[in-house]
Parts: C-alpha cells; sequence; structure tokens
C-alpha cells in the first residue's frame, strides 16, 4: 500500500505540471507514443566453425556475439535503428527496431552480415558491401568479419508481428590454404595471399535481392590474414585462377619472412567459388628466407641500434653492396618482392653477386633531440671490408662509405604516415645535395648506374624512398668498433685544465668523442677523488673540488667493452692549478730545472735587467745574495698588450714580483711562458 501511494504521489505531482503549462501542452495520443515496432527474425543457418572434412560443405554455428545490419524497403529505404542478437538452441535470434511505418503496398527485409561489411545503400537494388583485405583468422577458422553474407529477402504486405525466417547467401569464398615444409623453430604470424589481376577483395556494388551478381567497386589482389596456424583460413571474392595466372604467398613467421611466386600449371585451375571451401597447399621447400623487413611510417619510433634499409618507393630497387668500390649501388629488380608493407630479398653470400643483396644499415645517433642518425653500414660479407658511414658525397651526388662519422653523415628522417615515403635530408652536410632519392642515371641503360643520390630538388626522374626495419631474427648485427677520440695530453702542456674553483655543476669535457654501433659497454674512471665523472648517451662530463693548495693532477680513463671484440681503453691527463707558490729567487732557480708548466710561481726581487727591444727578451731579477733568474715573455698584471719593455716606469733596481710556470728548462730559471 506504502508503495502505491508513493506512485500516485508522483502521478499527481506531473499532472499539477502539465496543468499549470496546460496553454502550450499538446494532446499526446496512443499512437504517438508507439513511433517504433520491434521486428524479430530466426535463423537456424550460418557461421564461424568450419569443418572441412568432406572437401566442399562447410559446417558452421552462430557465435555468442553477432551483429548485423537489417534494412526494410517500401517506398523508401530504411535501416533498422537498433538490432539485437541472442544465441539459443544454435539458432540466431535477431531483434530489428524500425519506426512504425504502416499503410505500404508492400515490405522487403533483407539482413547483411556482418554489420562491418554493410556501407550504405539507396535501395535494396543498389548497396555498397565490403570485404576486408585485412584478416584476422578466429581458431580453426577464417575472420567472421569476412564472412560476407546477405539474407533472401522477407517479403510481407505489412510490418510483421510475428517471428519471420532469415535465409542467408553467403558471397564470399572461403579458403584453407595449408603451408608445407615450415623450418623447425619459425612460428606463423601473418601470411599474405597475392593473386595478380584478380579481385580478392575490397568493396562492391550489389543487388540485395540478387546480391551474388555483384560488380567491384574498388578491389585489391591481396588478402592478408592474421594468423598462428600453418593451416590458413581466410575468404575472398569468388574468382579463378586459370592455367599461367601467376600468385605469390607471403609468409611472416616470428624470425623471418618467406615468398612463394608461383603459376597455374597447364590444364589446372585454383577456383573460388562462394559459399564453398577451397583447398590448396603452399610447398616452403627451398625456399630461401629472407630478412623480415616492415616498412616504417613513423620516424619517431627509430632508435639507435635499429637496422635498417633504404628502397625506392615505387619500384624494387634497395640499397645495396657492391664488392669493389665504395658507392653503394642500387640491387637489380628481380632479386626484390615487395608486398604490402614488407619487403623480400635472400641473403647473398655469393661475393660475385653483392649487387643484387639488400644492404642493412644500423642507425648511429648522435642527437637524442632530433630524429637523426648516421647510417652504418657495418656488415661484412667474407672479408669485404668496404664498411664504413654512409656520407653525402658530394660528386656526382652519390652515397659513400667513409671511416668515421662525420658533418655529411648525419641524416635528419621524417615519414608521411600514409604513404610511407620518407624525407631523409643531410641538412648539415656542407654540400648543396641534401635530399636523398632514387634515380636510375644513364636513362636506366646501364644497371651499374642504379643509384640511390642526393639532388637539390626533387624532379620526376627522382624517386621517392622509404625505410625498412630488419624486425626479425638476425643473425648478424652488424657493430662498429667504438671510435673514442680524446684531448691529445701525451705533452704535460697538453693536460685538460680544469678551474682552481671546481665547478658547482656538471661541464662537458671538450674533445672527448663517442662514436660506435651496436651492444658497447663505455665505462669511465677518475684516478683522483676531487675529480667525478659521468657518462650518458655518448657525452663525458666532470665535477671537480675547489682547489685550496697547489696544483693537482688525475687521469681519466675510457673503456669500451663488447661481447667478441676486443676492448679499447683511452686515458688523458687532467691538471687543476692551485694558487701561485710564493719562492725566493734562489728556489726559484732550483726549481725552474725541473719544468712544469701547470704550476705558477710567484718571486719577488730586485730587477737587474730589462728587456732589451720586445716581449720576448730576457728580464732578469736578482736577491741580495745574486742570484739571479731569467724569465721571457713578462707583460703587466692584467694587460695581455703591453709587455714590461713598453712600460718606462719601472728601472733597474725597482723591486718587482713575477709570476711565472717554467715552460723550458734552463740554467738560473727560466720562462718560456708568459709571466706577469
Amino acid at each position: 500500500m506504502k508503495k502505491m501511494m508513493k506512485l500516485l504521489t508522483v502521478v499527481a505531482a506531473a499532472a499539477m505540471g502539465l496543468t499549470a503549462c496546460q496553454n502550450s501542452f499538446e494532446e499526446v495520443t496512443n499512437e504517438d507514443i508507439k513511433s517504433s515496432v520491434v521486428i524479430n527474425f530466426i535463423s537456424d543457418e550460418a557461421r564461424t566453425s568450419v569443418d572441412t572434412s568432406d572437401k566442399d560443405t562447410p559446417l558452421f554455428s552462430w557465435s555468442e556475439n553477432e551483429e548485423f545490419a537489417v534494412l526494410e524497403q517500401t517506398d523508401a529505404l530504411a535501416e533498422a535503428t537498433s538490432v539485437e542478437y541472442s544465441k539459443v538452441d544454435e539458432k540466431a535470434y535477431i531483434d530489428a527496431t524500425f519506426n512504425i511505418n504502416p499503410g505500404k503496398a508492400e515490405y522487403k527485409y533483407v539482413a547483411v552480415y556482418p554489420k562491418a561489411a554493410f556501407d550504405s545503400a539507396t535501395s535494396l537494388n543498389e548497396a555498397v558491401l565490403t570485404l576486408p583485405a585485412e584478416q584476422s583468422a578466429a581458431a580453426t577458422s577464417y575472420d567472421p568479419n569476412a564472412d560476407l553474407m546477405v539474407s533472401m529477402p522477407v517479403v510481407t504486405d505489412a510490418q510483421p508481428t510475428e517471428a519471420q525466417p532469415l535465409r542467408f547467401t553467403r558471397l564470399a569464398a572461403i579458403a584453407k590454404m595449408t603451408i608445407k615444409n615450415l623450418p623447425e623453430g619459425e612460428q606463423v604470424e601473418k601470411v599474405i595471399f597475392t593473386a595478380d589481376n584478380k579481385t580478392l577483395a575490397g568493396s562492391i556494388s550489389a543487388n540485395l535481392e540478387d546480391p551474388h551478381a555483384f560488380s567491384v567497386k574498388a578491389g585489391v589482389s591481396t588478402v592478408s590474414v592474421a594468423t598462428t596456424s600453418t593451416d590458413v583460413y581466410f575468404t575472398v571474392l569468388p574468382t579463378t585462377l586459370e592455367a599461367g595466372d601467376t600468385y605469390s604467398v607471403v609468409i611472416l613467421t616470428n624470425e623471418h619472412l618467406f615468398v612463394k611466386q608461383g603459376s597455374i600449371a597447364e590444364g589446372k585451375s585454383l577456383v573460388f567459388k562462394a559459399g564453398d571451401v577451397t583447398l590448396f597447399s603452399v610447398n616452403l621447400e627451398n625456399i630461401e628466407p629472407s630478412g623480415k623487413w616492415v616498412l616504417v611510417r613513423d620516424a619517431s619510433t627509430l632508435e639507435a641500434g635499429d637496422v635498417v634499409t633504404i628502397a625506392a618507393s615505387d619500384l624494387n630497387y634497395v640499397i645495396g653492396c657492391y664488392f669493389s668500390t665504395n658507392f653503394p649501388y642500387a640491387s637489380y629488380t628481380t632479386d626484390i618482392v615487395k608486398v604490402d608493407d614488407y619487403l623480400y630479398h635472400p641473403i647473398v653470400t655469393d661475393k660475385s653477386k653483392y649487387q643484387y643483396m639488400v644492404q642493412p644499415l644500423v642507425l648511429s645517433k648522435r642527437d637524442a633531440d632530433k630524429v637523426a642518425f648516421d647510417f652504418y653500414n657495418g656488415v661484412d660479407y667474407e672479408g669485404d671490408t668496404k664498411t664504413g658511414y654512409l656520407t653525402n658525397f658530394e660528386t656526382p651526388n652519390y652515397l659513400k662509405v667513409q671511416n668515421y662519422p662525420d658533418i655529411n653523415t648525419l641524416l635528419y628522417i621524417s615519414i608521411d604516415s600514409e604513404s610511407g615515403v620518407a624525407s631523409i635530408v643531410a641538412s648539415d652536410s656542407e654540400f648543396k645535395h641534401k635530399l636523398l632519392k632514387y634515380r636510375a642515371y644513364n636513362g636506366g641503360a646501364s644497371t651499374s648506374y642504379r643509384r640511390f643520390g642526393f639532388i637539390e630538388e626533387a624532379t620526376a626522374e627522382h624517386h621517392d624512398v622509404c625505410i625498412y626495419k630488419w624486425v626479425g631474427k638476425k643473425e648478424t648485427v652488424p657493430t662498429a668498433d667504438a671510435v673514442i677520440s680524446v684531448p691529445d695530453t701525451e705533452e704535460p702542456a697538453d693536460y685538460v685544465v680544469v678551474p682552481v674553483g671546481g665547478v658547482a655543476e656538471a661541464t662537458t669535457f671538450k674533445g672527448v668523442e663517442f662514436t660506435y654501433v651496436g651492444d658497447w659497454a663505455i665505462e669511465v674512471s677518475s684516478s683522483a677523488e676531487w675529480l667525478k665523472l659521468n657518462y650518458a648517451d655518448g657525452v663525458l662530463t666532470y665535477t671537480a673540488d675547489a682547489n685550496p693548495e697547489g696544483v693537482r693532477y688525475a687521469t681519466v680513463t675510457i673503456r669500451a667493452t663488447h661481447d667478441g671484440k676486443v676492448p679499447q681503453e683511452h686515458t688523458f691527463n687532467v691538471v687543476q692549478k692551485g694558487a701561485p707558490v710564493k719562492v725566493s729567487v734562489a728556489e726559484f732557480i732550483e726549481l725552474a730545472k725541473t719544468v712544469d708548466p701547470n704550476v705558477e710561481y710567484e718571486v719577488t726581487g730586485i730587477l737587474s735587467q730589462r728587456p732589451s727591444s720586445s716581449a720576448s727578451s730576457t728580464v732578469k731579477i736578482k736577491d741580495n745574495k745574486e742570484n739571479e733568474a731569467s724569465f721571457s715573455y713578462v707583460y703587466m698584471t692584467g694587460n695581455t698588450t703591453t709587455s714590461l719593455y713598453d712600460n718606462k716606469e719601472i728601472e733597474v733596481g725597482d723591486v718587482i714580483t713575477i709570476v711565472a710556470a717554467v715552460a723550458t728548462k734552463g740554467y738560473g730559471g727560466s720562462s718560456s711562458a708568459h709571466a706577469i
């Protein structure tokens, strides 16, 4: 009773509201409230699990989740505003909601499966459907989203109030491809089937009352299937490969890429018929694997250490190696297969055929903030020593291999995400030719002139390039020896000098550079506690404590190691000068017998000899005991241009102080370094 009273209260409140706005209120009729109708359909046939034991007729069952497009044709076409599906006793129950549409002469209903296959329609006679070219196989079956089916029309004289049976007809042909002799250890990841000059997938224009008589709207000759099985199920539009028709099968595994090309033998055919299963096999016996090359569409995904190659975007030319030159050539057309986003080329070990091979290149990054790399040509095929970094060689505008990276080897990369076309620019190059393109020189008449080269501006004869990345198993990962340059500190004067007051923040060691490709491990160490080191991303930095005393020394050691490589070790010297050491004239004469340009002495004495003619001539001071020290290049304090010779106010007999470092040993003490 309480629940009823609560309901009555709500209704009363609503009635009061209606009374309050009575002037604008229009009466709601039962016909207005019932604006839609749910029409029920039942199908006891169709769908996913496939059994090809009879080699002809597949057995199907509905899955737990299915989606349909349901259409109603009267004087106009309407699509169901919503479709609900349930599976009961292996039957498909489809509830389609339509707007109420009374009083028409005839009603026709057609369902399209799957819903994703329905693109558009102006009437049942003019519809656009799609069979996808990219498919993902289900367990022991093909992709349900690629099972293109249309129901036979249901014709009534009014919108049905009772469930209507649906019978589907399959537009798709089913294929079961068995892969034979896949090498042990290879796991299938993707299969691509191409039938040259045939339409296997894409959009079609169809009369849904007679859907098998469709026409192709936008077709493709390739179907790709994501699968882990060697029994590969997929669907295609009905077609027939006759004797002489060519095809290719690309098989991507976890490690490699295999390509099988062939043609239909005389007297044979490969028929793909709507609703039927076609069985055929692909034998990989004697098919050489290729590196697993995948087109790069995003330059930001490239990282140092990635192995890549460069190919002409619209031609089967790939950058290659030629055993007799430092100029990379382009491979021959017949050795390259490009399909979808993949590149196939078997590894070449015969030196006489180097010009046919794909040249792997390792990216070596020098600038962490930019998509810029050195391309290292580091694969050694049986003693081939033409390895190094690709450089923008000015004349005749070719790529060239050189030993060490420089200003002409750093290449900036941007890639169009849709086309995969890469812009590779040597923007820091000192040469005017900076944009990498492919060109068949001499009009392509001579194969030896197939080159990837740098140009100022792209023209019709220069082809765009693409970057392919090696993502599979790498039998040999190219590496470059660690090239580490350090300051030349063989002589005492070549010590790296750090400030007396130390450094509050990490400061880069100037003159230290690192270049290497591969998993080199870099370790740095200091021989002194006051000098602390840090190495990261090819940069060596240091912090130093302040020096309250005299000069002090340290050594910095850089060690580079890599499995299978000879370790490399480089050392340079560091000095931190202290405050000048106060000494007498006699002490300076004794200390000056040992040359150390990093120690400064402060000597006070009586000027006994002025410079005779120039700043470089000798200045002498002595003490009361007739000990006399000699100096060269004596300048006035804080003045780098005025020497003691130019200052006439200081005379012999004056007491002066000289701060100097000993650069050359001499009897009686001497300094060929600047003194003040």
